[in-house]
């Protein structure tokens, strides 16, 4: 039976995360963002044998001259789980946002209908310890709601 609930919920939260990509394009798109998903990888093993490579971002975004690498993420909380922090991603997205490119997560934090942009460097921040990061935490930009979200602010808060 467990086996079965694990299932649902991997499932329900593929369901959420899509929806979620697509609500975040189309806020992209009517802000006049420019926008390209990077699709998952794969690695070839052996003849036959091919597995799935995440790629360290979802989104490279551009406006107004400006670019920005984004994951997004969406999850039913109030705030985002520092354990829920890809190392890799973090330190990642950190090399690009040190080289001045907007680069972190922009996540959904569903329980409190909210959208937030969180830097890199507040990931790498949370890595170091438990807890989780909040939308009052400095340096994390308030994007609005699900159905209000203004993706400019991703190129206006730096």
């Amino acid at each position: 039976m467990k086996k079965h609930t694990r299932a649902l919920a991997g499932r329900r939260a593929q369901n959420n995360g899509a929806v979620f990509e697509t609500l975040f394009q189309g806020a992209c798109l009517r802000r006049g963002i420019a926008t390209t998903r990077i699709p998952d990888g794969c690695k070839q093993l052996a003849t036959r044998r091919i597995i799935r490579v995440r790629t360290p971002f979802d989104w490279a975004l551009s406006y107004n001259g400006k670019a920005a690498l984004i994951d997004t993420k969406t999850l039913d909380e109030a705030a985002f789980p520092n354990g829920a922090v890809d190392p890799n991603q973090a330190y990642t997205l950190l090399t690009h946002l040190l080289k001045g490119t907007i680069a972190g997560y922009v996540v959904n934090l569903r329980k409190i209908d909210t959208c937030v942009y969180i830097p890199a460097s507040n990931l790498c921040n949370a890595l170091k310890g438990r807890g989780s990061i909040k939308v009052s935490d400095p340096g994390v930009v308030l994007l609005g709601t699900l159905q209000t979200m203004d993706m400019t602010r991703l190129f206006t808060s730096v």
